[in-house]
């Protein structure tokens, strides 16, 4: 669950999982232009980025710099970007994961190399390993990241990929250690002390994917209690604690008092995805116990709340694919729950083809369950 600053950005179905991250930093520009970045309120600020920061982007304009806020910031596009760049992105785009990596690693070797394009790059060579399944290789990846760009934006991308790639292998103990030597590293290198809260969340979906819920549910507790910590990591931990809370099957008030307050928030997609998945997750639950009629509008409205996050909510730029994924999940088993239940024919037959379009673009986008 990555715990991006960039929320702006929706994601179309046919869109691959990881095809939204190349947009991450390049777009198209004049050769004359400066480097832009869009903010959120719609305004612009030109210049030449410096540096793509944990803390911010810094941007300097007629020898005067200035650092902005991740949280205000919609999208940068640079001046001439390197053709190298343009080929990996498209590559990558197309889930052309060889080629995209050729490039990218290209651009990597480059020391001369602007370092924000030459830190997007390392980043998404890594994420093209993931993407891959190579779970050696993209852990070797965010470890060159790390060690290249110690103030890195991604650092919180960076502990998603070790979390991810670590947890395939069934080696938490070694996603644990990732992490620690992460928050350690960045301390080192002088990034604010708010991110011990973003590495308190990833041990806790650590450990939320072990079954361990009460354990995840304090580390969750942590991330949510921490001074500094960004919005989005206080609201993913809230977040974390309201499965967990489902998790144990006698506290479903409580999970859905938590989700629901999330859906009216001013949220990443990621988070508000996550919250209606969850309030699809206990609709589903309810609806097992009640009579056929009832129990057919129950599982409805748990697939529209699971549809939230496939066409609504879908993750932007460099945001975790994770609620996308139980998004598509969740809809496809309500749909074929409702295929099942369903006395007409007609009706039937919708469900079930739905059900199929879920199942196809599950697949499609997540071969092999990566």
């Amino acid at each position: 669950m990555t715990l991006t600053r960039w929320t702006t950005a929706r994601r179309t179905p046919k869109t691959t999982v990881l095809g939204a991250l190349a947009a991450l930093f390049l777009t198209a520009v004049p050769a004359f232009a400066q480097d832009t970045v869009t903010l959120k309120d719609g305004k612009t600020e030109q210049g030449r980025v410096k540096s793509a920061d944990y803390e911010g982007l810094t941007i300097e304009n007629k020898g005067q710099a200035k650092t902005i806020e991740w949280s205000t910031v919609a999208g940068v596009a640079f001046k001439d970007p390197p053709d190298e760049y343009t080929a990996g992105r498209d590559s990558f785009d197309q889930s052309k994961w060889d080629d995209a990596l050729a490039s990218f690693d290209k651009l990597k070797a480059d020391s001369k190399l602007r370092a924000p394009i030459r830190q997007d790059a390392f980043y998404l060579a890594a994420s093209v390993q993931l993407a891959k399944g190579n779970w050696d290789g993209a852990i070797a990846g965010f470890d060159a990241l790390r060690k290249e760009f110690p103030k890195s934006r991604y650092l919180i991308e960076a502990g998603e990929g070790y979390v991810t790639a670590f947890s395939a292998k069934k080696d938490y103990a070694g996603a644990s250690k990732a992490l620690d030597t992460l928050s350690n590293e960045a301390a080192v290198a002088g990034v604010p002390a708010g991110f011990n809260a973003a590495v308190s969340l990833l041990k806790g979906r650590l450990l939320e994917d072990q079954g361990k819920t009460t354990e995840a549910a304090a580390a969750y507790g942590v991330a949510e209690k921490a001074t500094g910590a960004p919005l989005v990591v206080l609201q993913q931990a809230r977040l974390g604690q309201g499965r967990c809370l489902l998790a144990q099957k006698t506290k479903n008030a409580e999970a859905e008092a938590i989700f629901r307050k999330l859906t009216g928030e001013d949220a990443s997609n990621l988070v508000l995805a996550g919250a209606w998945n969850g309030l699809g997750d206990l609709w589903m639950l309810d609806a097992m116990s009640k009579g056929e009629a009832e129990k057919i509008d129950k599982i409805n409205d748990a697939a529209f709340a699971y549809m939230r996050g496939v066409v609504q909510y879908g993750p932007g730029p460099s945001e975790s694919a994770r609620e996308y994924k139980r998004s598509l999940e969740g809809s496809m088993r309500a749909f074929q729950a409702l295929s099942q239940v369903e006395k007409n024919a007609d009706r039937k037959k919708v469900y079930q083809q739905r059900y199929l379009e879920r199942k196809e673009q599950l697949e499609r986008e997540f071969p092999g369950g990566k």
